[in-house]
């Protein structure tokens, strides 16, 4: 498993500590009290990864005879090589931030280092890389690409509304769907989609006598829609991204009126929150609040 190597040593990890481990030629001398202590929950991990030279005594004592580590064999599998970049990633979590400064991470540093935490096998590392996750501004798509991969349910009640408004859906994303949501999740979007155009049909400018368009010209601005939008039969197929785009496009050229802005704006708002629940009921029912008496009592649905 080990021979003879040379390899730059770590800046960061790097510590006068017995064990010395190998990643992409970087040299990285870690805390063997730290990997294997009782607290860390990856300690099983370690010791059935550094066990592996355990018939040779001065494997990892030093510098010059490390544990070289490609491959991982766990007992369900084997994993892909852990890079050097991964294995700092994970350490910079693991280790107390009174012996690491621990800096900012990315959102593609947090996805690897959730990765990581899906091959070690460790709660402690895969809970903290999904919380910082769910505070970043992730797009609903990658969001939705995690919950599949690493198995986590509850993004979706969140995720899901929010790719009912986007311009597209792609067959990537299609495939990502747990299979009993498919069914829920489009009728809930064709439900919105026909929501959005009867609302954009409907829809009238304000007839202050100030306003660049008076009560002569009610409807001009869904004539104009038509028209951008290729007529009403192609305006069913348009998103609320698209609508929302044309909708900004005309309210700049002319210039509307300060209650033709925010009457656009505020429809255009209501109907994405109506297809955001739209979704939650139909894919979600059993997070729909249920009804309670003064005394608190479940009185059901």
């Amino acid at each position: 498993m080990a021979a003879a190597t040379t390899a730059r040593r770590h800046g960061k990890f790097y510590f006068d500590e017995p064990e010395t481990l190998i990643f992409e030629a970087c040299d990285f001398h870690d805390h063997d009290t730290f990997l294997f202590c009782s607290h860390s929950d990856c300690a099983e991990f370690f010791r059935d990864m550094l066990s592996l030279g355990s018939e040779k005594r001065l494997e990892g004592s030093s510098d010059s005879v490390p544990i070289v580590l490609t491959d991982v064999h766990l007992a369900d599998g084997d994993y892909p090589e852990i890079t050097a970049k991964e294995f700092e990633l994970a350490l910079s979590v693991m280790y107390p931030e009174v012996l690491i400064k621990n800096p900012h991470k990315s959102s593609a540093e947090w996805c690897k280092v959730l990765d990581v935490a899906q091959r070690w096998q460790s709660p402690l590392l895969r809970d903290t890389a999904i919380t910082h996750l769910a505070k970043s501004d992730l797009h609903a798509s990658m969001r939705l690409a995690i919950s599949t991969k690493y198995d986590v349910p509850e993004w979706l009640p969140d995720v899901l509304p929010e790719l009912c408004l986007q311009r597209s859906f792609p067959s990537e994303d299609i495939a990502l769907l747990p299979p009993s949501l498919i069914v829920p999740f489009f009728s809930a979007r064709e439900e919105f989609r026909n929501d959005l155009v009867s609302r954009v049909s409907k829809h009238a400018m304000c007839s202050k006598t100030s306003c660049a368009w008076s009560a002569t010209e009610r409807g001009r601005i869904c004539g104009h829609l038509r028209k951008s939008l290729s007529y009403t039969s192609d305006l069913g197929k348009r998103d609320h991204s698209s609508i929302t785009e044309a909708f900004q496009g005309f309210l700049r050229n002319p210039p509307s009126c300060h209650y033709c802005t925010l009457g656009c704006q505020d429809m255009l708002s209501a109907c994405a929150e109506f297809g955001r629940s739209l979704v939650r009921e139909r894919c979600f029912p059993k997070n729909k609040k249920r009804k309670r008496n003064s005394s608190g009592r479940d009185l059901g649905p």
